[in-house]
């Protein structure tokens, strides 16, 4: 049996998909325009080409998301529902943990707790009560910024970002409770790939909007 392959992207995916498993590369056969993966179903081959192609991102980064999810951790062979489970709650730690990362800059603790603070006093900016010394605090960052802003200016953006982020976040938390009670209720082999593979295209969707 053969899967039939629609995009040439989705291809190379599954290629990154194959390897980074353990499976050996995919044949391709351009007479028929199918393609087999030794030791993997036509299903789960036609689960990982739908769902590199219905990914909203372009193939570039499906490839680049879909091999460092897969590579984080070496996926067991032979092993029990409950141990592919493990390996799986794994990825999803370091998944959520790389979306959290990306949604911040990478920022470190001394600078979200700046940004705290900042959104706080361009709160207090917008609601007209902030003391003279915080609208010091946030001219002096817009002088630097060199961009001719004034504090109420550059505290509009700072709202704006800190919103853009709060959703960015609770986004990011509700992928994460419903991997992991997705993983811990899967039954069987089927519904426990379904999860590994919505945790690759939806994480990847939350990366590709990502500002």
């Amino acid at each position: 049996m053969a899967v039939a392959v629609t995009d040439i992207n989705a291809l190379a995916v599954l290629n990154d998909w194959a390897l980074d498993n353990g499976h050996d590369a995919p044949v391709y056969d351009s007479s028929k325009n199918t393609v087999q993966v030794a030791g993997v179903s036509d299903l789960d081959i036609k689960a990982v080409l739908d769902a590199a192609d219905s990914a909203a991102i372009t193939a570039a980064q499906s490839r680049s998301i879909i091999r460092s999810f897969q590579m984080m951790l070496p996926r067991p062979k032979n092993a029990t529902l409950a141990e592919q489970k493990t390996w799986a709650l794994g990825v999803a730690v370091k998944t959520m943990a790389y979306l959290r990362s990306r949604a911040t800059g990478s920022a470190d603790a001394a600078t979200l707790s700046g940004w705290v603070d900042k959104l706080r006093i361009a709160q207090a900016i917008v609601d007209t009560t902030a003391t003279p010394a915080e609208i010091a605090i946030l001219q002096a960052e817009a002088d630097i910024r060199g961009l001719n802003e004034t504090a109420a200016q550059l505290a509009a953006k700072v709202i704006a970002k800190g919103d853009a982020l709060r959703v960015i976040r609770s986004k990011i938390d509700g992928f994460e409770d419903r991997v992991f009670r997705d993983l811990q209720a899967a039954a069987d082999v089927p519904a426990f790939n379904a999860v590994v593979m919505a945790l690759m295209t939806d994480g990847a969707a939350i990366i590709a909007a990502l500002p």
